[in-house]
Formats: structure tokens, sequence, C-alpha cells
């Protein structure tokens, strides 16, 4: 007898840790709960779970989740309010390692899908290769020169199954790190499908300047 079209969906397990992240993240999500092949699972991690004058932004992965049709399926606690620095940043991993192991392990997910190089999705890849789960990375083989997010995004890239980088360089570079290349796909950035949601204001100037500070250098 076939087996039913629920029993053959691959479950995605979503981690998030930021607003920052969560924004790029957001229309992957979508097009996971689009497909019927998959079943999406978000978890809500880090920064998202420490309250502030935002209220934590935990509430912003829930109000976009009543609209595209998901829910949070576990939240795990990393950083603690007011605990800042290197050491603070250590105690947070080793929190998030032991709480994403007992998810994972709860859940068994098909796929972990994590973005960019943040400690919350350096513990979930932690995580999930110690656990024996797959897992996929967006955002790989970028750089962020002279801080340490750059050590962090290439650990998470050796840890992950399947690299789903955003640009042909990051591609190059992930090959050249030892990647399979039937593995590395280039997919480029979710923040271009998210730019279709953006509303121009109506007071905005004719040219808007923005840096972004970046590390040492952007050179290869």
């Amino acid at each position: 007898m076939a087996r039913s079209m629920a029993s053959r969906k691959r479950t995605i397990l979503a981690v998030t840790g930021s607003r920052a992240e969560f924004g790029l993240l957001a229309p992957v999500l979508r097009a996971i709960v689009a497909d019927d092949r998959l079943r999406l699972r978000v978890v809500v991690a880090g920064s998202h779970l420490v309250s502030g004058p935002w209220r934590g932004t935990w509430r912003d992965v829930k109000a976009a989740g009543d609209v595209a049709g998901f829910e949070i399926a576990a939240r795990v606690p990393m950083q603690k309010k007011g605990a800042t620095g290197r050491a603070a940043d250590v105690a947070a991993v080793g929190r998030g390692v032991t709480k994403f192991g007992e998810v994972f392990e709860g859940i068994g997910p098909d796929f972990v899908l994590v973005l960019g190089d943040r400690v919350e999705a350096f513990a979930a890849a932690t995580a999930a290769s110690v656990g024996g789960h797959r897992l996929a990375h967006l955002h790989g083989g970028d750089r962020a020169e002279g801080v340490a997010d750059e050590a962090m995004r290439h650990a998470v890239s050796k840890l992950a199954h399947l690299h789903l980088p955003a640009t042909a360089q990051s591609r190059r570079r992930l090959i050249r790190m030892g990647e399979p290349s039937e593995r590395v796909f280039n997919v480029g950035s979710p923040a271009v499908d998210g730019l279709r949601g953006v509303r121009p204001a109506a007071d905005a100037p004719e040219v808007i300047v923005l840096q972004h500070p970046v590390g040492a250098s952007a050179a290869e």
C-alpha cells in the first residue's frame, strides 16, 4: 500500500536567533510552508528571547507565523539579560547546544536549517552535527574578515551537509574549503525575495546612503 502524502513529508526545523537573521529567513519559511512535500518546525532562540525595549522579538516571529501559517515549535533560551562579553557568549553557546540537542531529538527533523554566523546558528549546528541530524546552511561562504563571525560562519559550513550560498563567489569559496560541489547550490540571498514586501515610505528621500562596517578586508 502506498504511503500517504503526509507520511512522505520531510520535516524542516528552522532555527532563528535574532531579528537581523529572521528578516532574511522569513521568505524561506514561507516557501517551506507553501511546499506540500515539506513540514516546517520553527525554533526561536537567542536574542529573540531576551527582553528589552523591544519586548522580545520572538513576537515578530509569532506574528509572521500567524500570517504565513506556521507556529513556534520550541524555544531555546541562551543569553541572559545584562550578560555581555566573550565569557557570556561561551556560556550562551553551551546552554544552546544542550537545549538544541533536546529539541532536535524530540522533533526528529529531516534537516535542521540555519542561516549566517551568529552564536545561535553555531550552537544549533553543533548540536545537529553531534546529534546526527542533517544540517543545511544558508549564506555560507561569505566573509566577515577581522571579526569573530568569520570563524563561526566557516565552522557552521564545515558542519553542514547542504550548502545554500548567496553568491557564485561564496559557492567557489565553500568548494575551495573542501565541500563537495554537488552539495553546494548558489540560491541567491533570500533578502531579495523579501524586497517584494517592502513598501516605500511616503516621505522617503530620493537617495538613502547606508554604511555597514566590515572587518579587516573584504578581499579574497
